[in-house]
């Protein structure tokens, strides 16, 4: 685990969290990044 490894390189962890995904995360796991940057605007005129 994460724990397991931090321990053995001696790091100390002060807080640990964990995030339940919700459809955000689901969507952007799924899809990926954008790789296309979006046009502002001006640029679109």
């Amino acid at each position: 685990t994460i724990l397991d490894r931090l321990d053995t390189a001696g790091i100390e962890a002060d807080e640990l969290t964990v995030h339940t995904p919700d459809l955000d995360d689901v969507f952007f796991a799924l899809t990926g990044p954008t790789t296309v940057p979006a046009q502002t605007e001006r640029e679109a005129r």
